[in-house]
């Protein structure tokens, strides 16, 4: 059995709450991460560039989400999941499906999407909630945003 010194016992305790006080991990950036297609907008980014050069949707995305097994099979199973579809738009370009393609037009495109109302200033409205309020500044508390 340990008999402890009441100095001790104060002293550890007071050395306890000290470092309770201080969070381990300092922490002073919000980050909001935005999905896009059917978070932001109703509906897909991609959906203008399908109409304008006349590709069913869903004939493109049945072949993207045949390319992971096709993938696997030519020993290319490195490929990202997440950049597929943007390769296989660069395949269609390639082959003269999308010819002409420029990135003017994709930010004519860009133009076209329509956002769910109240975005995108929800997320100016949530910067400037936090970098006008004092007691954010004091801490030097910030938003990033990711979309």
């Amino acid at each position: 059995m340990h008999r402890y010194h009441w100095k001790s016992i104060c002293h550890d305790f007071a050395v306890l709450r000290y470092c309770m006080a201080i969070p381990l991990f300092l922490q002073n950036t919000i980050a909001f991460i935005w999905d896009f297609d059917e978070t932001l907008i109703p509906g897909y980014m991609q959906a203008p560039l399908f109409e304008k050069y006349e590709v069913d949707g869903g004939t493109f995305w049945k072949e993207v989400n045949a390319l992971p097994e096709f993938y696997k099979k030519t020993g290319n199973e490195h490929v990202s999941a997440d950049t597929m579809y943007l390769n296989h738009i660069l395949s269609y370009v390639r082959a003269g499906r999308f010819s002409g393609l420029t990135n003017d037009i994709l930010q004519d495109l860009g133009k076209e999407l329509k956002f769910f109302p109240g975005m995108p200033d929800l997320m100016e409205r949530l910067t400037t909630r936090v970098s006008d309020n004092t007691a954010y500044a004091k801490h030097d508390i910030s938003v990033e945003k990711y979309v």
